[in-house]
């Protein structure tokens, strides 16, 4: 039958390195990581998985050189660190391509859901979506240096950043990103798409330095 578990799932576990793996044909994660600490991806090819490719909640964890695809429900969902103290996760996904990562959920599935505190979003090539490429939520955390293109094709009123209403989430940073040619395939939209949406006033976000180009919106 089809499995429907994930591939790899690590929990409470710390000291794990990663190197050149290929991981596809389930119908869960690809990478289910919860509670630990210092592990690494690298340089691996993830894709035909039905939910995300990476699933990851720890601390001084590094997703790196790793392309993602044919996901089903996002490409990776990164978290960690405590919101309370404001202590970093120090988490990081870079380097990376994810792509086509909404197969089986077409909304609000993220090429990166990045959540927490103190996490990392940084020289990644996200596209190829119909929804929103990086969704932020959580304390102090970095989206830069990222690639964004061809995605909220399907949608009006969405942004290719988005970050949805909080007045607890601050200090979170968007810097250096080049996010360009969005075109949404709905006629006479309301709102129209845009590259970066801090919805219903999300507040204490510093953006500087982005680069927006043919933005349909």
């Amino acid at each position: 039958g089809v499995n429907t578990g994930n591939i790899i799932t690590i929990e409470s576990a710390s000291n794990i390195y990663f190197d050149g793996l290929e991981i596809s044909s389930t119908g869960g994660n690809g990478f289910e990581i919860k509670d630990s600490e210092n592990i690494k991806i690298y340089n691996s090819e993830i894709y035909d998985v039905g939910a995300l490719g990476i699933s990851l909640k720890g601390r001084n964890c590094n997703i790196e050189k790793c392309h993602i695809y044919n996901t089903g429900s996002g490409g990776v969902s990164l978290s960690g660190g405590d919101s309370e103290s404001l202590t970093a996760g120090n988490n990081i996904v870079k380097n990376s391509i994810i792509r086509n990562y909404s197969g089986n959920k077409l909304a609000y599935s993220s090429g990166v859901l990045l959540s927490g505190v103190g996490n990392k979003v940084s020289h990644n090539s996200i596209y190829d979506s119909p929804h929103l490429a990086i969704r932020l939520m959580g304390n102090d955390n970095v989206i830069e240096y990222n690639d964004i293109f061809d995605v909220l094709r399907d949608v009006d009123d969405s942004g290719a950043i988005y970050a949805y209403t909080s007045k607890i989430n601050r200090g979170n940073e968007i810097t250096n990103n080049y996010i360009h040619d969005l075109k949404s395939s709905i006629n006479n939209t309301r709102h129209g798409i845009c590259a970066i949406y801090l919805d219903d006033m999300f507040d204490g976000v510093t953006m500087t330095s982005n680069v927006f180009a043919d933005i349909d919106g």
